[in-house]
């Protein structure tokens, strides 16, 4: 069991069965970085134009049947990257574990962090997901004493 993060421009996500992800089929990303998950959340409201600094979904997962990769500190914003999700998808495992991905949110926000993320396929192994307090943009960039 994993706890981690997932920032999204969307006060209501529920995750569907069917939702198909950027990649055109069914998968969620998570972090256990709540501040990377926090700027996701940042990047997308940005994205959707929204005054807020979108929402936060703490959850709990099943990581046991998660096949594990390394992806040794190289980029997630790549061709590679991509095509990596594309394999395991193929594959049809229930998730991945990637471990060491240099991850952020997008240029405009440099936020360079090495974390993991969990890929998920299979849905149903998330126990439970909830939406976390917001914060404001301010409180995101300053740190906290």
């Amino acid at each position: 069991m994993m706890i981690a993060y997932h920032g999204d421009r969307s006060p209501k996500l529920i995750p569907e069965p069917g939702r198909p992800s950027r990649y055109g089929f069914r998968c969620l990303f998570f972090t256990p970085d709540e501040t990377l998950a926090r700027l996701y959340a940042l990047h997308w409201a940005k994205m959707s134009n929204r005054a807020d600094a979108g929402f936060v979904y703490q959850a709990e997962i099943l990581t046991t049947s998660f096949y594990v990769h390394d992806l040794c500190g190289r980029n997630t914003h790549t061709a590679e990257f991509r095509n990596l999700i594309h394999t395991f998808n193929t594959f049809r495992i229930p998730g991945v574990l990637i471990k060491n991905a240099l991850d952020y949110p997008s240029e405009s926000i440099p936020y360079y962090s090495t974390s993991d993320i969990l890929a998920v396929f299979n849905i149903s192994l998330i126990n439970r997901i909830e939406l976390m307090p917001s914060l404001n943009t301010h409180t995101l960039i300053q740190p906290q004493p």
